[in-house]
């Protein structure tokens, strides 16, 4: 009877065995099938954050590029601009403050406007000018004034005016000046494509 007893027990040691080493099997094999799969998932990942760091390296590449295009050109046309208003400054800011400072350029423009504006009959005008200059301008709009100051023009002298002149047509309510800065405005505008072009053959 020990010895069935026995022979049950080796019987029943043996199958517990075999079966632990089975499923000690199952569960290595379980283990290297999951940790393939995890090698692969990670393997892949990896492949796909290379793949987009790449593509966004390229993207990031060519906007940059794109950037530093449009800045570089942005700022060769600022130059461009700041050389030809230089330019511009250098030779009109003086030439125009010294004719505007001569009162018989400001009455011969004064007389052009006004006689032109008169022929198209837009209605009385007021001539006004400069008040520091009423001195040498007074003597030369009085000898000529009967030329373009008609009973539709008269002109006073203003100490809001600094340089130049403006005319004030009564019936609209508005003005037009022409002061240095106004011409020198007018000028800038009309000459800088110009000089441009000299400038940088554009």
């Amino acid at each position: 009877m020990n010895q069935k007893i026995l022979e049950i027990t080796e019987k029943l040691y043996q199958e517990g065995v075999e079966k632990g080493e089975q499923k000690a099997q199952e569960i290595l094999i379980a283990a290297e099938v999951r940790a393939r799969s995890i090698l692969e998932d990670a393997s892949r990942e990896a492949d796909k954050i290379l793949t987009d760091t790449k593509r966004n390296v390229a993207e990031l590449k060519i906007n940059m590029d794109a950037d530093i295009r449009l800045s570089a050109t942005q700022a060769l046309s600022a130059l461009k601009q700041h050389i030809t208003d230089s330019l511009l400054s250098g030779i009109l800011d003086q030439k125009t403050t010294e004719s505007f400072q001569d009162g018989r350029f400001i009455k011969e423009t004064a007389a052009a406007a006004l006689l032109q504006w008169q022929k198209q009959g837009l209605g009385e005008m007021e001539l006004l000018l400069p008040e520091q200059q009423k001195e040498s301008l007074e003597a030369a709009f009085k000898t000529d004034a009967q030329t373009f100051l008609r009973d539709r023009c008269t002109f006073r002298f203003s100490d809001q005016i600094q340089t130049g002149f403006q005319v004030v047509f009564r019936a609209g309510k508005y003005k037009i000046s022409f002061t240095d800065d106004d011409f020198n405005t007018f000028l800038k505008g009309f000459l800088r494509p110009r000089a441009k072009k000299f400038l940088f053959g554009e």
